[in-house]
């Protein structure tokens, strides 16, 4: 019953969210080129205003952790003991959500392809890449076809494997984080940080974070006023150390992919400078922001 009310109240506050900022007409109107709807210039300010007391992130953040965590680990729980009395669980269940969710997929693909084509326009290089993936892609089948390509049966075992021990790690350290009352702490920490790294003259938006946005964060860092809380700093080590060793253990095969995706595209007459200039900003970007994160992680805490 507690599981079933936690469920309930979190779908609730969403669905109120998504109501009170009409998020599907906007989402789904299809503007004139010339309208500027769309156009959204944010700063750091209104970041941290987003994580003020009583904001909507801050609520999200409380139930997350009153309700959604008890609500998943639940959930986890009881796919783990069904799982363990029954050797076809697994198969059955994803069987039974192919035949749920293949159907809405293509009863709505026609949407999607009018959204691309609003958003992006109909000669697009969007549309010929959606397109692309329509012919290689029109069955689960295909899908799972897709995968064995790049995962052999030894490589899915260990991804299953390390699926499941990250996720209960991901519990545990998620108990950890809530039980500490860390969710206010982090956001006032966070709060404090972007409004330090806005600045009119050298971070007016957020954009690139490289130079002027960097050196304020970093400053702020410094000064240890106020230090980094321990239990944040924890979170975001964790959150570190996963993403590391993903890399680690997949990056020959996404490089293979990437490969093959680049090919495919290049043949299709849609040119890849475009993608190569954007990684490479990103690259040089995600290295600033691992630079402020070591910065971050290095620093004394509270």
């Amino acid at each position: 019953k507690q599981w079933y009310q936690r469920r309930v109240r979190g779908f609730c506050y969403v669905q109120s969210k998504i109501d009170e900022y009409d998020l599907e007409s906007k989402l789904y109107e299809c503007a004139d080129e010339s309208a500027d709807d769309y156009t959204v210039t944010t700063t750091y300010l209104d970041m941290a205003q987003a994580l003020s007391a009583g904001s909507d992130a801050h609520k999200l953040g409380h139930l997350a952790c009153s309700h959604a965590l008890p609500c998943f680990e639940g959930v986890v729980e009881k796919i783990a003991a069904c799982a363990a009395a029954d050797d076809s669980f697994y198969a059955t269940a994803l069987d039974k959500a192919v035949k749920m969710v293949v159907p809405l997929i293509e009863r709505h693909s026609g949407d999607m392809e009018d959204f691309l084509a609003c958003k992006a326009g109909a000669d697009s290089d969007a549309m010929t890449l959606f397109g692309m993936v329509q012919d290689r892609i029109t069955s689960f089948e295909d899908m799972v076809d897709l995968f064995n390509e790049y995962f052999s049966a030894e490589d899915q075992a260990t991804l299953a494997e390390n699926a499941r021990a990250t996720l209960y790690a991901f519990i545990s350290r998620a108990n950890d984080f809530c039980d500490a009352g860390c969710v206010r702490k982090t956001a006032r920490y966070f709060k404090a940080l972007f409004s330090a790294t806005h600045d009119e003259a050298t971070c007016p938006v957020i954009g690139l974070y490289c130079g002027g946005c960097q050196d304020n964060a970093d400053g702020f860092i410094a000064t240890g006023e106020p230090a980094v809380p321990c239990c944040t700093q924890d979170a975001l080590d964790s959150i570190s150390e996963s993403i590391y060793e993903l890399i680690a253990d997949y990056s020959n095969i996404a490089t293979s992919i990437e490969a093959d995706l680049k090919a495919a595209v290049e043949a299709s007459g849609v040119s890849t400078e475009e993608y190569e200039a954007m990684k490479e900003v990103a690259t040089e970007q995600l290295g600033c922001i691992e630079e402020t994160y070591d910065t971050l992680s290095e620093s004394d805490c509270a």
